[in-house]
C-alpha cells in the first residue's frame, strides 16, 4: 500500500473483524451477542443503510438491541450516487442520518 493512502486511513478507528448484518443470523446475535464466543469473533456489525431505513416495528428493533449489546457499526451505502449528474436526495439523507442516530457508525463508505 502507498504512504499517502495509509496516511489517509490512519484516522479511522480500527474495530477489529466485522460481520456484515443479516436479518438471518441477527437474532442469534441477539441472543447471543455477550456471550464470550460471539464477542470474541464479531467485533463489529456492517449495516447497509437501504436495508434498514424508514423501516420500525422488528427490524429497527433489533439494530436498538445490537446497539444496546455495544456492537460498533460501520456502514457502507449503495444508493447515494453522488457520482450522479442529479442532485443529492434530501428525503433519502434524512432518512440516513435518522438511521445514524440510532446505530452511530464509526465509518460510512
Amino acid at each position: 500500500m502507498s504512504s499517502a493512502f495509509l496516511s489517509r486511513i490512519r484516522h479511522l478507528p480500527r474495530l477489529g473483524f466485522g460481520l456484515a448484518l443479516k436479518d438471518t443470523y441477527a437474532d442469534d446475535l441477539l441472543l447471543h451477542g455477550d456471550t464470550v464466543d460471539c464477542a470474541d469473533q464479531v467485533d463489529w456489525l456492517e449495516a447497509i443503510p437501504e436495508n434498514y431505513m424508514g423501516k420500525g416495528g422488528r427490524s429497527a428493533d433489533k439494530l436498538r438491541g445490537l446497539v444496546d449489546h455495544g456492537f460498533p457499526f460501520a456502514s457502507h451505502g449503495v444508493n447515494l450516487s453522488l457520482g450522479s449528474v442529479s442532485p443529492p436526495n434530501d428525503a433519502y439523507l434524512d432518512e440516513l442520518e435518522s438511521l445514524f442516530n440510532v446505530i452511530q457508525p464509526a465509518w460510512f463508505s
